[in-house]
């Protein structure tokens, strides 16, 4: 397999969203209102290209001599010990499922996004390799990142074939082997372009229309009983912050699905929340919201650096020693910043007084702000 690096002709550029028909609640914003941006698109990150190995003519089956460890080969033997599958371009995409979301959605899943935008007008397919059903693999129910697959395959139409083990797939046309983005903190660029385009796709694709009340709703995140780490003790102190006359949700934990979550984040104007593996999420949130995103120590936003920031209103990152300092600092190796528990006050720094200044300083946010008295 060689590493392809050629993008293909601007006639197969996806559809994004217009920008006069941005509107605040994404979700309002069908694919018959979409169109062509082919300039912002093309040239496209040569990383991200060389996340996909693209081999002509090939099998899909078992590791081993022929096929090597990434199950490229060309095509042989009977064709009646193969599923064939007649397409320009077929993708193999392994969906993993993990507590972490961060992780694969933006090392494997964002890559592939990135290639069915790319070949979005050409004849292709996803070859699926759904890891929940391998054995010893232990997956819940429903997983956030099956679901936003399944959810984008049923509303873009993709031809989509579950891929076995016990079965060996021969590809008529270009075979595309998603290998996704290798190191868990190579922090990676997202095309603005494919980023607004993502945005209110994810968003369709998953809630379809929504209502507008947003503006008038806000969430707190504590991430209290389910999470060891990062966690906001006595978060309802925060609530005197925002505005008397908000419909204030304090939550410890989010809920599982990631239709449950979506709607979550694309309902609430203001979500404060401790860093962490719900970041992906962003890109549910409306176009005029704000996130108030807390972290320990120093700065380790995902958010930030993989500039989901831009598909939302404005960003607070609010930094500082909010640790309790009658216990002992958890160290992990390798963690950048830390993983106490946040204090709203009684620390080295005040996380109430530090939230405020910035929030009053803000040019959206503030308008979620209490008076102070």
């Amino acid at each position: 397999c060689e590493t392809t690096t050629a993008s293909p002709s601007p006639s197969t550029v996806p559809t994004v969203p217009s920008p006069a028909a941005a509107v605040p609640n994404r979700a309002t914003v069908p694919p018959s209102r979409w169109v062509n941006v082919t300039a912002a698109l093309y040239p496209l990150d040569s990383r991200y290209v060389a996340s996909s190995k693209a081999c002509p003519a090939a099998c899909l089956g078992k590791p081993g001599k022929d096929c090597e460890k990434r199950y490229c080969c060309k095509a042989k033997g009977s064709a009646d010990t193969f599923e064939t599958l007649s397409y320009e371009h077929v993708a193999f995409l392994r969906i993993r499922c993990q507590g972490n979301i961060n992780h694969d959605f933006h090392q494997s899943f964002w890559p592939f996004f990135w290639w069915t935008a790319v070949y979005n007008n050409s004849d292709f397919a996803i070859l699926v390799d759904r890891m929940a059903k391998h054995p010893n693999t232990s997956c819940p129910a429903a997983y956030w990142l099956d679901d936003l697959f399944w959810a984008l395959s049923k509303a873009n139409g993709w031809k989509v074939h579950n891929f076995s083990s016990t079965k060996e797939y021969c590809i008529t046309g270009e075979l595309h082997i998603l290998e996704g983005l290798r190191n868990c903190c190579d922090y990676r660029l997202k095309p603005s372009a494919l980023l607004r385009f993502a945005a209110p796709h994810f968003t369709f694709a998953v809630l379809g229309q929504l209502d507008q009340e947003y503006h008038r709703k806000a969430l707190i995140y504590s991430r209290g009983l389910s999470s060891s780490w990062r966690r906001i003790r006595r978060p309802e102190d925060l609530r005197p912050l925002l505005r008397k006359d908000l419909d204030v949700e304090i939550l410890a934990d989010l809920p599982s699905t990631l239709v449950a979550q979506a709607r979550l984040f694309a309902s609430n104007g203001l979500v404060l929340a401790p860093n962490g593996g719900w970041a992906p999420n962003v890109i549910f949130m409306p176009l005029d919201s704000c996130l108030i995103e807390l972290h320990l120590y120093q700065l380790d936003s995902w958010v930030q650096r993989y500039l989901l920031y831009s598909t939302i209103g404005e960003v607070l990152l609010i930094v500082g020693d909010y640790r309790d300092p009658e216990k002992k600092k958890i160290v992990r190796p390798k963690r950048i910043g830390g993983d106490d528990d946040f204090l709203v006050r009684g620390a080295k720094n005040n996380l109430y007084e530090d939230i405020y200044n910035e929030m009053a300083r803000s040019h959206l946010c503030n308008a979620y702000l209490a008076k102070k008295k």
